[in-house]
């Protein structure tokens, strides 16, 4: 009974720890710049992974440089790219925009894997990209029919679209490093690369936008991201997703921006509007349609042996 409870509750636990990381994010943007808080959390998250890394796994070097510029390019879409735009997109917008946006993210999966793949897509995964598309777009023109036209949108919204294209490219590639790596390998490694990355950005931050000092808030904010949305929630939601499978692990998703409307309902009093309840509704269907298994079509023996009567 324990095994097959587990997996969900872990994967229920991924999606709080994810839920909530955008709030927090919000909160911690009053006093950091989104720069330096996305590479103060990944650097605090790298001294948990690092050494978990070295005491289970034994990382083979000379076959990660063999792969580097997959590493390179999965640690650039992924920690770089799309952590700190989502942390630059809350200080424009609301938490709960940003993850109902995000959750878009299956139909782009999709979609790249059309573009650059050739795989095929079904009438019903259209129609869900439509639906999806549909309402993303309702989220970001607020249910305004003149913002939508006049392509008046949010700009922290705008960047959350760039960081779920960021994701949706980070999500395919670090698929394949999985496919030769062990999970925390892999983690291990692509952290340490983009905060390598990040870090001519973050002294840039520094110098422009000096730290006067850090608070207690700050640290503890800092060590809950590292742990809970860094470490945490990625081992949590690996484990959910190989005893389940990929098609229930996703339903999960679904909670994420539930998580993140009801958290920032409470903390930051930003109540839900009648927009984001239609377009949730909408992306949520959409990736639904997407991404849900197709029946197998059932094969009919026929026998070609002659009736002896």
């Amino acid at each position: 009974m324990k095994k097959v409870i587990m997996p969900h509750l872990l994967l229920l636990g991924a999606c709080i720890c994810w839920g909530v990381n955008p709030v927090i994010g919000k909160i911690l943007n009053e006093s950091l710049h989104p720069v330096a808080l996305s590479t103060l959390r990944w650097l605090t998250a790298l001294l948990i992974l690092i050494p978990l890394t070295l005491w289970r796994e034994k990382i083979d070097f000379r076959k990660v440089l063999a792969h580097w510029k997959l590493f390179f390019f999965t640690a650039l879409f992924g920690v770089t790219l799309f952590q700190t735009c989502t942390y630059i997109a809350v200080k424009f917008t609301s938490p709960t925009n940003t993850m109902l946006i995000n959750t878009a993210t299956p139909i782009l999966i999709a979609c790249f894997y059309y573009i650059f793949r050739k795989e095929v897509l079904h009438r019903i995964q259209v129609l869900g990209m439509v639906l999806a598309t549909a309402g993303v777009c309702i989220v970001l023109s607020q249910g305004k029919l003149e913002a939508l036209l006049s392509l008046d949108f949010n700009t922290g919204d705008l960047i959350m679209v760039g960081a779920v294209l960021a994701w949706a490219a980070y999500s395919i590639l670090s698929k394949e490093l999985m496919q030769l790596f062990p999970l925390l390998t892999t983690i291990s490694i692509t952290s340490l690369i983009g905060v390598v990355l990040l870090v001519p950005a973050f002294l840039w931050t520094i110098i422009e936008h000096p730290v006067t000092g850090m608070t207690w808030e700050m640290v503890s904010g800092i060590i809950y991201l590292a742990i809970s949305a860094s470490v945490l929630a990625f081992l949590w939601w690996n484990y959910g997703m190989n005893a389940l499978g990929t098609n229930t692990a996703s339903m999960y998703l679904y909670l994420v921006p539930v998580i993140t409307a009801l958290v920032s309902t409470i903390v930051l009093r930003e109540w839900i509007t009648l927009s984001q309840v239609i377009g949730g509704l909408f992306v949520a269907y959409g990736v639904f349609l997407t991404t849900r298994k197709r029946p197998q079509p059932v094969q009919l023996e026929i026998s070609t042996k002659k009736s002896v009567m």
